[in-house]
């Protein structure tokens, strides 16, 4: 039996810093991840990848959803420590936006794509530009610590 894809909603302030006029994809980092992915990034190795188009009002209509599919993020996490013989587990979310509010974006998924088990991050997003993010960064390993003492991905320790 297939599993239902779940629906995130998130604000749409969240997104907005990083949608273009040519849908050119980024990397998110820090405070640039949408809240609903902190968490993940915290305890995981994981890259967050997005795009979105500014004007979304010529962009396709969802009927599934009631709303305009506009963009999308990719989360690679790190796999290394899975059965599988790969580096990353890739999941995709659909942005969709009720074209009438414009406040809240649904993230239509996990999407399983055809990569999900990959050694290797999409070319499209190799050397994609990194949103801002205001986290330290673990030195020994390069995951966002955040304000923890311990860094969850490969034990690394603030000294005091």
């Amino acid at each position: 039996m297939k599993k239902k894809k779940r629906k995130k909603t998130i604000p749409y302030k969240e997104i907005k810093n990083f949608l273009t006029k040519d849908c050119i994809p980024v990397r998110l980092e820090g405070d640039a991840i949408p809240n609903k992915f902190k968490n993940l990034v915290k305890k995981k190795k994981c890259y967050v990848y997005a795009s979105g188009i500014e004007d979304f009002s010529s962009d396709t209509y969802d009927p599934n959803h009631s709303g305009i599919q506009f963009g999308g993020l990719q989360i690679y996490r790190d796999a290394t420590m899975d059965p599988e013989p790969y580096l990353f587990n890739v999941d995709g979310y659909s942005m969709i936006i009720d074209s009438t509010t414009s406040i809240e974006i649904d993230l239509i998924g996990p999407e399983k794509t055809i990569n999900h088990w990959t050694n290797t991050i999409a070319s499209g997003l190799t050397g994609a530009k990194v949103q801002f993010h205001k986290f330290p960064k673990c030195p020994n390993c390069g995951n966002i610590i955040g304000d923890v003492a311990i860094c969850n991905y490969c034990g690394w320790i603030r000294s005091k």
